[in-house]
């Protein structure tokens, strides 16, 4: 069963989104510092969510991040992720081998919200990494999700004028499968009023020292 729900809009987030979507679009393959290899799009603050693991968890996914990095680089099927399900198809893919080798070498699975936000943020370093393939680094800017984390839920909320019963939002806010999809599908409708893409929304969001 669904509803639909009507929502007022902050016209001045939206206005504001709109204005820096041109220098959005310049985000894929721009050697950004979010795209450096160093950390594969994911830094300290993150990592400290994640306690009492029987690895490193920044090694666990630095290790996953790194072999998939070097899949991507060599792929010669970049083309066909101009396909939104294509890009979906291959998006769901990297979240279940995500999953897997987090459940392999920590002995157990990852939250719904974390296993998200790893995939989500790594898409994020890959779309401005300049190894990757031009094509599939514009297909992630117009595809991929926005990763839910403090900064980009707390836009949300700005952008529906504060509607979330959320009074610090933050990964955790994000319990379930649903609750991140709902999150997403909002998004998407934000970012379309504002002629963007939901990981556009994510760059327009993020303040650099924040929790990616």
């Amino acid at each position: 069963m669904k509803i639909n729900v009507e929502v007022e809009i902050n016209s001045e987030s939206i206005k504001s989104f709109k204005s820096l979507i041109p220098q959005l679009k310049d985000k894929p393959n721009s050697g950004d510092h979010l795209g450096q290899l160093s950390f594969f799009g994911i830094t300290g603050s993150t990592f400290r969510a994640y306690q009492n693991k029987k690895r490193p968890p920044s090694e666990v996914y630095r290790e996953w991040a790194r072999t998939t990095l070097n899949g991507v680089v060599e792929t010669t099927d970049a083309e066909k992720y101009k396909n939104k399900d294509e890009f979906e198809n291959w998006s769901l893919g990297l979240l279940r081998s995500l999953d897997s080798y987090w459940s392999e070498q920590q002995e157990e699975e990852l939250k719904p919200a974390h296993l998200y936000k790893m995939r989500d943020l790594f898409l994020r370093f890959l779309c401005m990494h300049k190894s990757c393939p031009e094509t599939l680094a514009r297909s992630i800017l117009q595809y991929g999700n926005s990763p839910l984390d403090s900064q980009s839920l707390a836009k949300l909320n700005e952008c529906l004028k504060f509607s979330l019963p959320m009074e610090n939002p933050s990964m955790k806010s994000v319990t379930n499968e649903n609750s991140y999809n709902f999150c997403q599908q909002i998004i998407e409708a934000i970012a379309k009023k504002a002629g963007g893409s939901k990981l556009m929304f994510d760059f327009w969001a993020y303040k650099k020292g924040g929790d990616k």
